[in-house]
Formats: structure tokens, sequence, C-alpha cells
């Protein structure tokens, strides 16, 4: 036997080792060295076991032992917890991946990337600041304490500046050991990272990602390490930053003993290491940058295990754990340093990483994901530049990986082209695999000093332009001609991006700080690489650079590019420069011919929009539309239309105006359309393409001259008209509002000056809600003066990305207008009202673009155009309104030069001939007075003699004539015809023979040859304005001169058609000088010569004669209008008498069927249905006693509160009470005592229409053959669309010829109140079903049948194990019960407070189908009572009214009967009216209402009894003892109360005080009566709507709830009411017990007997008796209430875990009902085959539930088997909803939306009015 002592002294005397201690165990090993005073060799050689390269990482035991190492005397726990109160960490740094929520509150930000973790977001104060919650993408960092990211102000209470002095540093032996271990833990990490780093074993990304799998538990453990915060993170930045243990990291690896191979497998890991470093090697770059910095160099020396962590990082593509390693110790400043530093010497590796990589789109998150941690630092981001040359680095980054995919330029001659762009069809550019280096490139470039150092090198522009150029004139289209491409490209959205991202928004970001004047020459030193960069391209792409080399110049006809980048560096550099700096527009504009080279190509891209608005391009496919529509969106104008607009308004501001308006014309191809020759053709355009281009090129000019943009426009000026366009356009939430608004505008970086200019012009109509279901969200629209002020059509085209938004605005402004009585022209719509811009430009160094307006070329182009628009009926009014704007702006802008008080010479000086479009030649003055009244003889052309060999066109007829018709009335034309002809013979050509067209078609002649011709012209512009006022006005000589006072007071109007645009031109012509009014006159005279005095009778007669041919008409009108109504008015009093008589006899409703449309009653042959949709629902399920609603829980404490409210719902209280039934009662008993279809119930609506069954069968069969019906109903249901309104049905009620209604039916003989209750006990006697023809009867089954299928079998089988036909009787009473219910419930609850919220949910009684319903029900209820228990019915009534009681009062082991006090007197009710024939007469239903009235309030008297004190109820009982001698005393309160009382009190031990029924606080006589009165109240309103469809019959409508039980008892005909007398004038308190009636002289024999059976079964069991006979009232079914904040619901439920599968849902979806959490799509909780959410909707509602979608606020609602999103019920501060989350902004509850759901829901009209549902699959 071997000594334990012994054995304990001989193992202290052994010597401790490695071996030894991993032999005792982690626990004792950690004690151990805990105690050693010097435990580093032990401790390493423990290491060097427990961290051998052999051993693999994966080890659990590996973590395990070096957590319990460095707990020491400790367990991990408590030495984790014993860390983490040293911590003095004054920022957050908490670190997490994507789809993490977070917020950024851009008040307290000092970066845009600044970012904040929820639990710092809270304990912060951010109250009234502009935040968002946002779904992280790539991942983050929380910035929380950082002051170089965000204000102090926003910090929270654990983060920021901390006193040194309250710093508390750990014990030194605390950290000790963890001191020591970790560089032996790092260099284990960089072991296995080198041994795995073998080219085959990274071949891919599985395989990558396999390696890293593999450290899941080890770097696990390093993060639990970092959670322990700043002391821990000190020993680890300690180790991971050393320069001395990185050098001995090998050595101290590397043993003597190498037995086990680990020295060759290090040294193998070395040598991986060192070909990993190899493959990697920097872009190449010039020398000289690679002597600037280590992070340039070629190879790259690592320093530190931080520097080779970093490498392995980039090597195995940011692997996420790895990265959120790195990310956790940022919080050390100097690791920080170092990581940054680390970072930007491997950055010119990432191009290289990202362009290899298969998967580069979740790669670039995770690369921003490190990045944007380090570059949001200004202070940091600047050191690394000066220090390491980040900025080159970045740039070479991007141009290496962009000179990766260069192709040859398509522009101009390929030939000749010797640059190079980017392919957009290759990868890096459709993945976005420069977005990470632009990203990092934009950050930097946000920060100021970086921003100016950049600027201020050459070398790095240099290289920046260099890089640009890749881009400049990439993704060139080609158009077809021929054929339709054969497959479309998708690289277009790719080059847009591409183009943003890589080029517009550095750009922005440089120029944000280029404002001041001290920057102006670093703005000229931008500005002039950009001009080398250009001239650069120039040469390369071999264009042309003169104006004629140019012009002449048709390569790029078919070719287009939208990408441009250098041309807007430029026009946005000038337009910064000269509106921020102060710049001379002088200093910035290029010198020489650089001008006219810059804007051709944005010219031709300006004239390739158009081309593609017009369908020139519809051959290449719908992809160049979608171009255009990106060159003009939000998110690009700012960086592209606006600067391609403004450079080319600097070119029509410097070049020489004649020469720009040529080029214009002659690159939009309408240059050949201005010629005045006969033949003329087009070589470019198709003959149907002209007037577009035409409109398209008047649109250009009008664009250039009204566009101020980048013209100096202030910015609240121009915030204005940007919202006032999108608003004319349609009207806009305030979300669309940003997101629509121009993405770098002044307009999107000032919130204020946003809000101001919105409140500026728009009004605001917030968000409303239909009954119907349609809700609207808050939304903006212009203020009525917006369409007077601020309405541009043509910024509207600028802004519009499609020509239907441009259409659209004019639309509304036409409405506005004609609304306001602007214009009253019916014919017609009015013209655009274009905005003539302000007199000058916004800036007064600028030349004004519409100098062009006054060259030579100008007026000669009008003067052809409206020369079209006389004689060309082809030409659109919008080329006319355009023409005439434009005219309009020549006239009203001032020439500079022009005083007044030159001679004009208009006769002599002017040519005779001039030639044709020579326009330069056409004047030789450049004043518009003297242009505009030049009248043009003769025009020279050239043209070609034809010779057909058939008779020429008629069209060309046409057009000349149209040249002189126009100046004459039709009618005077038909009587003058030959001077029509006299003076179209003179007007023609005089060597031009009339069989030739003047305008011919182009096309092939027999023979042709060329010659010149001399055209007869004979008009200015002036006249030709004068024609084109008579054409739109349709008569001659239309417009008149004002007066001189008429002209002094003349005001513009915008509002107007085509004469009145014209007119107010003429009218500016008029009063500009006093030679062009007299010239008006001149014009006028000449073309409509007055007429004499000789003929003025005659034109007097012609009106006469009109004027009578009218008034003639008219009269014969009014005559024959009165004999058609005498006529119609005859026949109705003809109509036969006998027919109407007939029909009053038969009094028979008719009904109209929605299928055949014919009308009649419902017969045998031919029987009538009513449709209707069946659906089994559970609201009332969801009543409670509390009038307050249950509120959702948002904390712990009140979701177990719900949970405890929930058992006690009125579904709750039920189940017991049918358990605690079922228990002391026979089956046949207790069911046809109450009811069911509380839950699960069937409630039954319709729409109101009518169809014959027939025609009802045959439309649903024609149905199966429409597949697109089957997407939204199920055939295989019954489900159909009522064919009149297409609400959904799925059934129809048979309507009989007797429907069961009284209304109809002839008198009724009257009952005496003995003869009514024999009557109705000899009915229920001789009780037997009706019987119908088979028509009918099949269609009552079938009716059945269905409402047995809607709902789900737990729900109508209350008894399956002993089913019944007392089963079946129930679950047909309970439907008639739950609509009844229903309807009570949809009048709030009772009949008062029925306002506008009430009334919506009631069904009017032309939709009532309860009738119907009953005779069904009715039907089925007869056969059962008489299959179940024939002599039940009989005796219960019996018993009712106090008939002696027959056998049935034995008592056996189950009470045989229920006693009546604990029978539902409203089932009884049912039951009995059920099994009554109908239609029943009134005097019988108000005797069997009276019978179970008295019943009812007895039972509440029992029921109120034991919430009495004892001492109160002996002082009933003795006041029923004093009053009992006075005759029939059973007709008061205190008498019957009570009687009730004596009678139970009889029972020992019935009455205890603990019985768990509350007593009332207040036991007075009034209090009693009240609580009487409201019990009572339930069954009178069931009654009263029972009796209101029975009898058609109108229910009162009291005002106020005192009034309500005296009118039901009114309209019952109670006693009180039916003996004349007036109920209110009885105490409250006294009408109850008034109304009550017996049969016998005193009803105490009665309620004797009642209290006796319950007192038969209080003997048996008490608490039984006690828990039957308590009474509930219900209040009305509502949702749970709602927090007013969204955040609320969000913080608690996002993150908690599922009650079923105890894990965080990806979808956490609330039920609105009952406040439970589900899994929405999730496979873990599935019911059986269905999930979760779908078999909750059947528990909780039957099959309708509503669930809240905490992730996207939206609301599901699943019905059945479907399931719609409703919308959302939170909106934030601008009524909008936020689906999904999107936008991450603070959400309010809406109560009229909640409300409106609510009401849906109980109304059951859920399915009618939403109509975009999906069938769920049970999927959800």
């Amino acid at each position: 036997m071997v000594d334990p002592k012994k054995t304990a002294v001989k193992e202290e005397e052994e010597p401790v080792t490695a071996e030894a201690l991993e032999r005792r165990g982690k626990r004792w090993a950690a004690n151990f060295l805990k105690r050693e005073p010097s435990p580093r060799r032990l401790l390493h050689q423990l290491l060097d076991k427990l961290l051998s390269p052999l051993r693999p990482i994966t080890d659990d035991k590996i973590v395990e032992w070096m957590r319990w190492i460095m707990a020491a005397d400790k367990t991990p726990e408590e030495f984790a917890e014993q860390v983490r109160s040293y911590d003095n960490a004054q920022r957050c740094g908490m670190v997490w991946t994507a789809n993490f929520v977070a917020y950024r509150c851009r008040t307290c930000g000092i970066s845009p990337c600044m970012s904040l973790c929820a639990e710092c977001f809270q304990r912060g104060n951010h109250d009234g600041h502009d935040y968002n919650m946002f779904w992280s993408q790539a991942g983050g960092a929380c910035d929380c304490g950082d002051p170089y990211v965000m204000k102090q102000t926003g910090f929270c209470s654990l983060h920021g500046q901390m006193d040194p002095s309250a710093q508390v540093r750990p014990p030194d032996s605390l950290m000790q050991l963890p001191r020591e271990m970790m560089p032996r833990i790092f260099t284990r990490l960089l072991v296995y990272l080198r041994i795995n780093s073998r080219p085959e074993s990274l071949e891919s990304n599985d395989a990558s990602n396999a390696i890293m799998q593999r450290l899941d538990g080890y770097l696990g453990f390093l993060q639990d390490l970092c959670n322990m915060r700043t002391a821990m993170r000190a020993c680890m930045t300690e180790a991971l930053t050393s320069r001395e243990l990185y050098r001995d990291m090998d050595l101290g690896t590397i043993t003597q003993d190498d037995s086990h191979g680990e020295i060759k497998l290090l040294r193998e890991a070395y040598r991986n290491y060192v070909e990993a470093v190899n493959s990697m090697p920097n872009p190449d770059v010039a020398p000289e940058l690679r002597a600037l910095s280590p992070a340039l160099q070629e190879n790259i020396q690592h320093e530190t295990m931080l520097d080779e962590l970093v490498f392995w990082t980039y090597k195995y593509e940011f692997p996420t754990k790895l990265v959120c390693l790195l990310l956790y110790m940022l919080p050390d400043q100097r690791y920080k340093e170092c990581f940054t530093r680390a970072f930007v010497l491997h950055y010119a590796r990432i191009s290289q990483m990202l362009s290899a990589s298969t998967d580069p789109d979740p790669l670039t998150n995770r690369v921003v994901h490190v990045s944007v941690q380090l570059f949001s630092n200004e202070q940091l981001a600047l050191r690394m530049t000066e220090e390491l040359h980040l900025l080159h680095a970045m740039v070479i980054s991007l141009k290496h990986m962009t000179s990766q995919i260069l192709i040859s330029s398509q522009l101009h001659d390929p030939a000749r082209n010797t640059h190079r762009v980017a392919s957009c069809g290759d990868k890096i550019m459709k993945n976005h695999c420069y977005w990470p280096l632009v990203s990092d490139l934009s950050n930097v470039l946000g920060h100021k000093q970086v921003a100016l150092a950049f600027v201020s090198d050459d070398g790095l522009l240099q290289m920046w332009f260099s890089y640009l150029s890749m881009y400049q004139g990439m993704n060139v289209n080609i158009r077809q001609l021929d054929a339709h491409v054969d497959m479309e490209p998708s690289t277009y959205y790719a080059a847009f991006s591409a183009e943003l991202e890589g080029s517009a928004t550095p750009m922005w970001a440089l120029l944000t700080h280029l404002k001041e004047p001290g920057t102006a020459d670093l703005t000229k030193r931008l500005l002039r690489h950009a001009y080398g960069a250009l001239q650069q391209w120039h040469d390369a792409i071999g264009c042309p650079q003169t104006y004629e080399e140019i012009v002449e110049d048709h390569s790029m006809d078919l070719r287009c590019t939208f990408h441009l980048p250098l041309h807007r560096y430029v026009a946005l550099i000038i337009s910064e420069a000269v509106k921020r700096q102060g710049v001379s527009l002088a200093e910035l504009l290029p010198a020489g011919n650089t001008m006219i080279t810059l804007i051709s190509h944005l010219l031709k891209l300006q004239v390739s929009f158009h081309e593609i608005s017009a369908g020139m391009w519809v051959r290449n496919g719908n992809q160049m539309k979608g171009q255009t529509m990106t060159y003009t969106q939000c998110h690009f104008c700012c960086s592209m239309v606006d600067p391609d607009i403004y450079l080319l308004q600097l070119g029509a501001m410097t070049l020489d105006p004649d020469k720009f308006l040529t080029l214009v014309l002659k690159k939009f191809h309408v240059w050949d359309w201005l010629s005045f020759a006969p033949n003329a053709t087009n070589s470019f355009l198709e003959a149907d393409q002209e007037i577009p281009m035409v409109e398209a090129c008047l649109t250009f000019l009008a664009t250039l001259l009204c566009v101020r943009t980048c013209a100096g426009i202030p910015e609240d000026e121009l915030a204005r008209l940007e919202i006032a366009t999108q608003l004319c356009m349609g009207d806009k939430t305030h979300s669309q509002l940003m997101d629509l608004l121009p993405e770098k505008s002044e307009t999107m970086n000032n919130t204020t000056l946003f809000e101001t200019a919105l409140a500026y012009v728009s009004r605001y109509r917030g968000p409303a809600s239909e009954a119907s279901g349609n809700m609207q969200q808050g939304i903006y629209g212009p203020k009525v003066e917006v369409w007077d002020t601020l309405y541009d059509p043509i910024y509207v085209f600028l802004r519009a990305m499609v020509r239907k938004e441009f259409q659209g605005s004019m639309d509304r402004f036409t409405a506005y207008v004609k609304s306001t009585g602007q214009y009253a022209d019916s014919k017609g719509s009015p013209w655009p009202p274009y905005k003539v811009p302000q007199s000058g430009p916004p800036l007064a160094d600028c030349p004004d673009v519409r100098r062009i307006l006054h060259c030579n070329t100008f007026y000669g182009a009008m003067l052809a155009i409206l020369r079209r628009c006389v004689a060309d009926p082809l030409v659109s009014e919008q080329v006319m309104s355009l023409a005439v704007f434009l005219l309009e702006m020549a006239v009203r802008k001032p020439e500079k030069e022009f005083t007044g008080q030159e001679m004009f010479r208009t006769d002599m000086d002017q040519p005779d001939e001039c030639e044709d479009l020579r326009f330069t030649e056409w004047f030789c003055t450049p004043w518009s007075v003297d242009n505009l009244r030049r009248v043009v003889d003769n025009v020279t052309v050239r043209t070609e003699r034809v010779y057909p060999s058939s008779s020429s066109s008629e069209s060309d007829e046409m057009l000349m004539e149209s040249m002189d018709m126009v100046v004459e009335d039709s009618e005077e034309a038909e009587e003058e015809e030959e001077d029509g002809l006299l003076q179209l013979l003179r007007r023609a050509p005089a060597s031009h023979d009339m069989g030739e067209s003047w305008f011919g078609p182009r096309g092939l002649r027999d023979a042709a040859t060329t010659s010149t011709t001399s055209v007869a012209f004979g008009d200015s512009i002036v006249s030709l304005l004068l024609k084109l006022h008579s054409k739109l006005s349709d008569q001659p000589d239309s417009y008149r001169v004002p007066c001189d006072e008429q002209l002094a007071a003349h005001r513009e109007s915008r509002v107007g058609n085509g004469p009145h645009f014209v007119g107010q031109l003429l009218t500016f012509i008029a009063k500009k000088d006093p030679l062009l009014k007299e010239h008006i006159n001149q014009t006028r005279n000449r073309l409509w010569p007055r007429v004499t005095e000789d003929e003025t009778p005659r034109s007097e007669d012609r009106e006469a004669r009109r004027r009578l041919a009218r008034e003639r008409q008219q009269r014969l009108m009014r005559q024959f209008a009165n004999r058609q109504r005498q006529f119609q008015e005859q026949m109705e009093t003809e109509e036969p008498e006998a027919a109407a008589s007939s029909r009053r006899a038969r009094n028979v409703r008719e009904y109209d069927c929605v299928i055949c449309g014919q009308s009649s009653a419902s017969t045998d042959e031919r029987p009538f249905g009513l449709v209707v949709l069946l659906q089994a629902t559970s609201v009332l399920a969801h009543q409670h006693t509390s009038t307050e609603p249950l509120q959702l829980p948002t904390d712990q404490q009140s979701s177990l509160q719900l949970r405890h409210r929930l058992r006690h719902n009125r579904a709750g209280f039920l189940e017991h009470r049918h358990e605690r039934l079922g228990n002391t009662f026979e089956n046949k008993s207790w069911l046809l005592s109450m009811n069911i279809g509380v839950s699960g119930g069937v409630h039954v609506q319709t729409c109101g229409h009518h169809i014959h069954l027939d025609c009802h069968r045959m439309y649903v069969h024609s149905l199966t053959g429409h597949d697109a019906r089957q997407q939204s109903i199920s055939l295989q249901r019954g489900e159909y669309s009522c064919p009149l309104c297409r609400q959904l049905c799925n059934s129809v009620l048979p309507l009989l010829e007797d429907d069961g209604s009284l209304a109809a039916t002839p008198p009724q003989p009257a009952y005496r109140r003995a003869e009514a209750y024999t009557a109705v006990a000899r009915l229920l006697n001789d009780c037997q079903p009706p019987e119908y023809n088979s028509n009918f009867g099949e269609s009552i089954s079938k009716a059945m049948e269905s409402m047995t299928h809607v709902t789900f079998p737990k729900y109508r089988n209350t008894t399956p194990q002993s089913p019944g036909h007392e089963n079946v009787l129930l679950f047909v009473t309970s439907i008639a019960r739950t609509n009844l219910e229903m309807e009570v419930v949809q009048r709030n609850g009772g009949l008062t407070n029925t306002g506008d919220a009430a009334a919506q949910l009631v069904p009017s009684v032309k939709r009532s189908c309860l009738v119907p319903l009953l005779t069904v029900l009715g039907f089925n209820a007869k056969v059962l009572a008489v299959r179940a228990d024939n002599q039940y019915l009989p005796v219960m009534w019996a018993q009712l009214n106090g008939l002696p009681p027959g056998a049935r009062t034995a008592l056996t082991l189950y009470q045989p009967d229920v006693p009546l006090l604990l029978r539902d007197p409203a089932s009884l009710l049912l039951l009995l009216v059920l099994t009554l024939p109908l239609p029943l007469p009134s005097q019988l239903y108000s005797c069997v209402v009276q019978a179970l009235y008295n019943l009812t309030y007895v039972q509440a008297c029992a029921a109120l009894s034991f919430h009495l004190s004892l001492t109160r109820r002996r002082e009933l009982a003795l006041a029923h003892q004093r009053i009992r001698g006075g005759g029939n005393h059973m007709n008061s309160m205190p008498s019957i109360l009570g009687r009730v009382v004596e009678l139970l009190s009889s029972v020992p031990g019935l009455y205890v005080e603990d019985s768990g029924m509350e007593p009332l606080v207040d036991q007075s006589s009034a209090q009693l009566a009240d609580q009487l009165n409201a019990r009572c109240l339930p069954f009178l309103r069931l009654a009263a709507v029972l009796r209101q469809h029975l009898y058609q019959l109108t229910l009162p409508d009291p005002r106020r709830p005192e009034q309500e039980l005296p009118a039901l008892l009114r309209f019952l005909e109670l006693s009180s009411a039916g003996d004349g007398g007036a109920p209110e004038a009885a105490p409250l308190g006294q009408l109850a017990a008034g109304a009550l009636s017996w049969v016998t002289a005193d009803g105490e024999p009665v309620v004797r007997a009642w209290c006796q059976e319950y007192r038969s079964l209080a003997a048996q069991s008490q608490s039984a008796s006690r828990e039957l006979v308590h009474q509930q009232r219900w209040c009305q079914p509502q949702l749970l209430r709602l927090p007013q904040q969204y955040k609320t619901i969000f913080l608690f439920y996002h993150r908690r875990h599922c009650a079923r599968c105890q894990t965080v849902p990806k979808e956490p979806t609330v039920c609105l009902l009952c406040g439970t959490l589900v899994c929405l799509r999730g496979q873990c909780c599935k019911v059986g085959a269905a999930n979760e959410a779908v078999a909750h909707s059947v528990d909780c509602g039957a099959g309708t539930s509503i669930f809240l979608a905490v992730n996207s606020s939206t609301i599901i609602v699943i019905r059945g088997r479907r399931a719609c999103l409703w919308g959302s019920v939170y909106l934030d501060s601008f009524g909008e909803e936020d689906r999904d989350l999107k936008r991450g902004r603070p959400l309010f509850l809406c109560e009229e939306r909640y409300r409106l759901l609510q009401n849906l829901w109980i109304s059951h009209a859920f399915d009618n009015t939403r109509r975009r549902w999906i069938w769920h699959k049970e999927m959800l």
C-alpha cells in the first residue's frame, strides 16, 4: 500500500519541467508559474511544447492552456474581469462587420465617415441632431472618443478625454505572464501563415478560406484578449510593434533538438515567406519615384510583427477575422500610427490584389473596412502623405490598375488615333475593383492640408491627369445604320460609374478646398495641368484643331462618347475659380484655337444626346437611351451635363458669334434644312428626322442662353430653382427630393439651405389614409406662385430624364393656368412659358452669352426658320415656340454699342440678291432694329433642274399655296379664287416652271443639271411673324399694333398660346423703335390691303346672314329638346297600371344578375345567390377586460406583464370555461348552452351583388382557363372575383323566394302575451326542417360546406373525442353569433359614438348578408335539432318561463343539464331563432327576447352578488323581505338582487372572501344598478342587431352613452317601452329592472327555480359554481399599442432571441396581436410543414395575423395562404416611410395609419383593400 503523503513529498522533490507541468494540468501549472520567482525559462519551455508548429493550431487545448496560464492563480473569467477593471480607454473602438446597425451623426461628425455603435449613441446626447441609423455594408469601428473624427460634445459618458491622474494602471504581477506570452502567441500565428502560404495552397478562394477557417479558434482567443480592454491591448500592441522581438522571432523559436523536424519546418516557412514577399512587388514606377518613399520601393522590408501581419492580411485578401483583430487594437494611439504606417507601406500592392481577385466585391468592402478607419484622421493622413508619400502610392495604384485594361481609342480616324483608353468591358471596370482606391483617395483629399499638398505637387498632378486621360473618350458608341445590333453591350454603366467615382469624386474633393482667394494660384496650377493633358489628348487622337477643319470634319458623325472628364475638370475649375475665388475669366481661358477644339467634342456630345432622343440611334438598342438618362441623372448631372453646358457657354462667350452659330447649325445637321433651294436635300437626316433635330438645335441654343447653373447664379436661387423644377414634374416626398437633387451641389451639402429653399417653393401635404386602405405619404407640391415665377421649361427639359417628365410638367402647368383663369382657350394647350433670363450675366466681368443673338447668322437662321414655320405644315409648334422665344430674347437684349442715333439706310445698303445660306452677307449692320425689318427680295440658290418621267409631287404645290393662303380667309378664298391664283402666279419664281417643285422631295430623277436660280421671297422677319400670327389665329390680319399709350402700359405675360406669344413679340418689336412700328403697319397693309367702301356692305351682309343662321339653329335645337322631354313624361305617366299593381300585390323582390344582366325574382327554377367572402376570424379572441390597450413590450418586464395579461383575454377565458363545463356536465347539455367562434369563427361579408346560381357555376368554370387569374385566386378553394366589382369572393348564399325577412310579408296576426309564449312552445314542439327543391337544397349544402372548410378543424370540433350532432349544431349557431358580435364590434362596441371612424366599419344595409346567412344556418339547425334531441328546446323553454321542471333533475356523476343561470342567453336566443320557422313574427321574437332578457338580468344579479361584501348582501336580503308583500315585486333592482342573494346564501360556504372575485369599491344602489345595466347591454345589443336584420328596421342612434339602454329597450319592445311609457323618464338605475316581464303573475317562482338548479350544482361543486357564474365585460379588440419612437422597438427586438430556437432571427418579426417574436422565413422554427410565422397566424388569428418586420419597419399581413406588404405605420418627420431602414432617419408612430390598420383587421377588409398579394406557400 502506497502512502499518499510520501508520494506528494516525492513529487515536490523532483525537478519541475515543461513535461511535468503539462502532465499536472493547466490549473496546477498556472498556479506554479505564478508562485515561481523566475518563471521565464520554464514558461518558454512550456510554450515551446504548446505552440510548436508541429502541433495543429486547431487544437482547442492550446487556447485553453493559454487562458489558464495567463490567469495564473485565478480562473480565466475572474482574470478577464479584473483586467477589464483597469480599462482607461478614451476611445470605444468597437469593431463590427457587415450588416451591423450603427449610427452616424452629421452634427457631431468632423469626418463624413464617422460612425458610432448603438451603445455609445444611446449614451450620448444627440437630441435634435441630424443623425441616421444605417446597416453597415463593409464593416466599421466606433469612433466615440476620437477627437480627430468627431466633436467632443458627441462623446458618450464613458469615452473622451480623461484626467491622467485618474487613470489606474494594473499591477505588474497581474500582467507579467501575459506580457511574456504575447510575443510567442503572435509568433505562432505568423508561423502558421508562413507555412500555409505556398502558391499551391492559395490557388483558389476556397483554399484560402479554408486556411483562415482553421484559425477561427485562435483568432477568437486573440479577440477575447482585446475585449479585456486597455491593459491587455497594451501587452498585445507592445509585442506587435517591437522591432527587437521581431528580429529575435526566428532565433527564439529554433531549438537545438530537431528530432521532430521542427527546425526544418520553420526554415521552410521562412522560405515561403520570402517567396510570398517577392511575389507581391510594387508596380513599376520611375526610379526617381522609388527613391521618394519606402512605400514605392519594389520590395519591402518588414521590421515588426505588425508589418508582417499586415502583409499576410494583403496576401490572404483581408480575411474578416484577421482584419477585425487588427482593428480591435486601434484605440491604442501608438499602435494606430504603426498600423497605418504598415498599411501604407503595402498600399501600392492593393491594385494587384484587387485585379487578381476572383471575388472582388466582398474584398473591396473588407479593404475599405480598414482604410476608412486609418485615413479619416487628418493629422495621421497628412503625416503619411509627408513621410511615405501616400498620395503617390494611391495615384500609382490607380494608374497601374487602369493601365492593365487599356485598348485603342475609337474616336475620329482609328488609324491615326494613338490614344489608349480603359476597356469598360473588363472585369476591373464591371466589378468596380478600383472603388477602394478612389474611395481612399477621396477620403484623404477631404482633408484640406492633404488636398493642398496634392495640388501643390506638379509631378503628382501630371501623374493624376495621365490617369484621367485613360477615361477620356472611353466607351465609344458607333451608330448602326443597317441592322439592329445583335447583342446590346452592358458596359455603359461601368463607364459612367468609373468616371463618377474615379474622376468626379476626387475632383469635387479638391475643389471643396479651393474656395479662398489665397488658393487661386493652386487653382491656376490645376487648370494648367488640365489644359496640358487636353492638348496631349487632342494630339493623340488626331482630331482637327482649326475652325475650318472642325466644321468640315465628319469623322465623328456616327460616333459618340459621353465620357470627357478632362473637359469637365476645365469647366468646373473655371466655374469655381470665377465664382468663389474672384479670378478674372480672362486669366483662365485658354489661348489660341484651344477653345474651338475644346468645345467641338462637347458639341458633338450634345448632338448625339439629341439624336438619341429623336430615335436616330434606335438600332443600337435601349442602352443608348440608358446613357442619355444616366447623363442627366441627379448623381451625374453636376459632374457631366452641367459642366459641359458651361464650357459650351464659355465658347459662345469668347468665339466669333457667326462662327459659333454656324458650327452649331452644321453639327446638328439642320444647315441644309435652312436652304431656300427648291430641291435641297439633307445627306445625313431622313425626312422624319429633320423637324426633331431642328427642335433639338433650338432647345440647345435656348439652354445655352438661359441655363446658368455653373455661371455664378446665387446658391439660394439655384436651390429654389432645382427644387421647383422637380416639383413641377410631379409631387415628391422629402427623400425623393433629396435623391433627385444634383448630388454634388451646394443644396445637397447644406441642409439648412435645402430646407429653406424647400419651404420657400413648396406646400406640404401630410400623410393621409382612406377607409379603402389606400395610404399616402407626406408629400410636397409646388406653391401656386412657383408656376408664375420659377417654372422654367428649359431647365425642366435639362433635368428631365425622359420626355414624359417634361410633358408632365406642361400638363400640370396647363391645369394650373386654366384653374386660375389665366388661360381660357379650350381648343389648344398653352405654349411653354419660357423664362427670359436676367438682363446681364450673373458675374459682372463675364461676357454675356446672349451676344450670339446679335449676329447676322442668327437673324438669317431665324428668317429661314420662320419661313418654314409659315409654309411647312410639318413644323411643330414646339419649333415655333422656341424660334419665337429666341427672337424675343434678341429683341429684349439691348446692343451695348447701339445709341439710337445711328442712320439706317436699309434700302440703299442692303444687297439685292442674297446667296443661299450665306447669312453673314444678308445683313449689313448688327442692329436688330435694322435686321428685323430687312426684306429679302430674292435668294440665289443652286438647284438641280429635274426632268421627271411623270408629273411632279403635289406636296410642293401645297407648300407653295400655303405661303399665300395663310393671308386669306377660307370663305374669301372661295369667292376670290381668281385673285388668289393671280397672287400665286405673281409670287412664283419667274424662271421656275410651275411643274417643278419649290421644296421638291429628294430622290432620283431621270435627268438633272445644276444651275443657279434666283428665288423670289420678299419677306422680312416682321412680315413672317405677322403671317405666323395669322396662321396660328386662323384668320387674316389678326395682329393689331397697340397705340402708343397701350405700348407704354403693356405688361408681359408668359401664359398663352401661339398667337399670344407671337403677338407679344411683335409688341416688343413695335415698342423697341418707331421705325419698327411703322414697318409693321406697312407690312400689314402690303399683306392684307384695306377693303374699299363698295365692298363693305357685302361683308356686313355676310356677317348678318351668319348671325341669323346661328340663331335659327339654336331655336330648332330648343324645340327638339322640348318635344323629347314631353315624350318621356308621357311614356312615364302611361305605364300600365295593371303591371304596377301586380308587382305591389306579389311584393317579391327582384335581383340583378351581374353575369347575364337579367332582373327577376329568385325562383325554384332559377334561384339567385348573394356573392360572399367567407374567412376564419379570431378578432373576438383578442378582447380584454381593460379599456386600456395592451402595450407591445419593449423590455423584459413589460414582456412578462403582457404574457400574463394575454392568458386572461376572451379566448383564454372561454377556453377555461369550456373545459370547466366539459368536466362538470354532459356534452349534450353544455354544448348547447354556449357558443364557440371567438377563436376561429366564420365571418361572412358581401359586396352586395347578386348572381344566378347557374351563372355562378359557369363563371367559375370559365376561370379555370385563365392562367393570370390563378396567380392571385385559388380556384381549388372556390375563390373567384366578383364579376362586377372584382372583389374577392369564395362562396354564394342562396336567396330563397321567401328570404326569412318580414319586411315584405303581409301583416301577421296579433298575439296576446300568454298566446305568444304558447305559440313559441308549439312551434318548438313541431320543429321540422323546411323542404326545398333540389336547386335550393344543393346550394344550401354547398354554402354550409364552404363555411365548414373555411376555418380550421381545431376551431370547429369542440369535443373531437366524442363528436355528435350537438357539436355540429354548436358550430352552426356559433357562425351566426360570430357575425352578430362582429357587427357590434364594428359599431365601436355599441350604438353610441358612431362617428366617422366607426361608421367606416359598419356595413350598409345593402351589403348585409345576415338574413341569407340565417336562412342557410336555420335549415341546418332545424335538421340537427331534430336529430340531436327534439325535446331539449321545448323543455328549456318551459324552464325559462317558469313551467314545472321535467324528469331531468336527477343528479349523476355529471350534472345532466346546465343550470339556466350558467347558460349563455345570446346562444339560447340564436338557437331558438334558428330552430323556429322563418320568417318569425315580430311578436314572437319579442316574446323570446323578453324571456331571455329576464334570464340575463337574473344572471347579472347572481354574478354581481359574488362581488359584494357580507354586510351588503345582508342589507339586500333584508330589503327584499321588507318589500316582498307588495304585489309583483320582481320588477325592481333591490328586490330581485336581494332575492337572488337570499336564495344563494342558503348554500353554506358559497360566498367566501377569498374566492378570487374582486369586491366592488362602491357598493351603493346607484353603482349596483350601473353594474347590472352594463352586464345586460351585450345581450340587448346582440338582440337589437338581429332584430334590425330580420325585420329591416333602423337601429336607434343615441348620442350619449346613457341614452343607449333606453333606446335598446324601446327598440326591442320590452316591458317599459312597450307600455307606451317613456323610459327616459324613469331613473336610469331602474330601467333594466323595469323592463322585466314574467309570464306568471309573479316572477319569484321562476327566479327561485333557476336558483334552485344553481344551488344543486353548488352543493356538488362550489368552486365550479363560483367560476361558471362569473361574468366578464369585454372591451373592443385592439392591436397592441406601439411606442411613439421606432428605435424603442428596434433596439429591443433586432438582437432578441427567439423563444422557440433560442437564436437571434435573421429577420425578427413581431406579431401585433400578441407580441410574439417569430423567425420570419426561418427554417429553424418550423411547425410541421409551415414556417413559424404562418403557423403562428393560425394559432393567434385563425389564419389572419399582422406582423411588424423589425429590420424593415414594414407591416406584413398574412391572410390564409396569402401575404402582402401592407406598408409602414412608422413615418419620419416628413411623413415618409423608410422601408428596410435605408435612410435610417428617426421614425415616429403615425396614429392615423395604425388606426386604419386596426380598422381593416376588425372589419376583415384586407382582401379587398390590398391588391399585391403573394402565395406564401407556408414559407414565411
